[in-house]
């Protein structure tokens, strides 16, 4: 299953943007870090939301839905960008705990996002991949797995407020059978640099 995942994250990482470039008046570029008319509009949110992990994980008194905190991080792609529309970014660090374990992820999510001229409004998707760090806190044992997202959100930019609300569905698997499979729904709070 991990299998399949990656060969579709790769497929969508290598083929979307050319895709999408074909239907854009800017075309595809590569480094548009090194245009001097380039910027990276960063956005720094904290980030809130739950957290449900279905049946059949590693250990089952995780099942459930939790609270989750964290910090993002989001910027136009330096390494490409197609189109007028631009590729973000969003690069976050939450943390969730439930009673005998805390849970850390770490994650780089490129989102695709069609925005007005303004970019008041932004809708967007991409793919995604991270690390989840999971500590059981009874026995001290740490494991860490790798993990494949796919994300869909929606951004508001008021000056420079930004607010936003995303749903994230994430894949992890190790060893045969240890996975940490999770669906977030996340709501955004930042500021607009």
């Amino acid at each position: 299953m991990m299998q399949r995942i990656f060969l579709l994250l790769l497929f969508s990482l290598v083929y979307s943007p050319i895709l999408l470039a074909e239907t854009s008046s800017k075309g595809f570029v590569f480094f548009p870090v090194t245009d001097s008319s380039f910027e990276m509009k960063p956005s720094l949110s904290k980030i809130s939301g739950a957290v449900t992990i279905p049946e059949g994980n590693l250990d089952s008194t995780t099942v459930g839905k939790m609270d989750l905190q964290g910090v993002e991080l989001q910027l136009d792609c330096p390494w490409f960008q197609f189109g007028a529309n631009p590729l973000r970014q969003q690069i976050s660090y939450s943390t969730y705990t439930q009673e005998g374990f805390d849970m850390s992820s770490f994650e780089i999510n490129p989102n695709y996002i069609m925005t007005t001229d303004s970019r008041l409004i932004g809708l967007g998707f991409g793919p995604g991949f991270g690390g989840l760090r999971h500590k059981n806190k009874t026995t001290g044992e740490t494991e860490t797995f790798m993990t494949l997202q796919f994300s869909a959100s929606l951004s508001l930019n008021l000056g420079f407020l930004h607010l936003g609300l995303e749903q994230r569905k994430q894949r992890s698997q190790v060893e045969g059978q240890k996975y940490w499979d999770n669906n977030r729904k996340i709501f955004k709070v930042g500021i607009n640099f």
